[in-house]
């Protein structure tokens, strides 16, 4: 019933909704006016997520420093997981929730990997953040981790540079039209 209610909702296209930001429906509404209504196109949307979180974790695994065992260790972990299986496969704003917090979290490893501290990296974790915000508020427990972990770490020179106020920058602007909608 879930995808269902996020089918209806793609006819009132918006910054927001009554219980949730708008991505998900907005993902759902171009996708089903490109392949049509039906759940295969749904399922389909969400075992795009799920794979996305397989590759992403594998990703995140080679930044830390992982084999290629790790990575596929890490890979096969998120694919067995419980979680993957059920928002792997029903469509709703859970799936996009985990795809897209582990790409912030990859890079926000890459970034500190990088020398100089890429700002464009930095623009792209603002733009992932600002899609996280508009697909589920618990986003902001998110940030709130990836500002502790800087804090806490030999990152936190990261805020005497651009970078980290360029991603708030662009997050927040991202945000600001669905704050204002409610």
């Amino acid at each position: 019933r879930d995808e269902l209610y996020y089918l209806a909702n793609t006819a009132h296209l918006g910054w927001g909704h009554v219980d949730h930001p708008p991505f998900c429906v907005w993902i759902l509404a171009l996708a089903t006016q490109l392949f049509g209504d039906g759940l295969p196109v749904m399922r389909s949307l969400a075992i795009g997520t799920g794979l996305g979180a397989i590759v992403m974790s594998a990703l995140i695994a080679r930044e830390l420093g992982g084999t290629a065992a790790a990575q596929a260790l890490a890979a096969l972990g998120v694919a067995a997981s419980p979680v993957n299986r059920v928002v792997g496969h029903l469509y709703s704003m859970n799936g996009w929730d985990v795809l897209l917090w582990a790409v912030a979290v990859w890079l926000w490893l890459r970034i500190g990997r990088t020398e100089g501290r890429a700002l464009g990296l930095w623009a792209i974790l603002g733009v992932v953040l600002g899609l996280a915000l508009l697909n589920k508020l618990s986003a902001l427990w998110l940030i709130m981790a990836l500002v502790l972990a800087t804090v806490a770490t030999p990152r936190r020179a990261d805020f005497m540079a651009p970078g980290v106020y360029v991603a708030t920058t662009i997050s927040a602007v991202m945000f600001a039209p669905h704050v204002l909608w409610q």
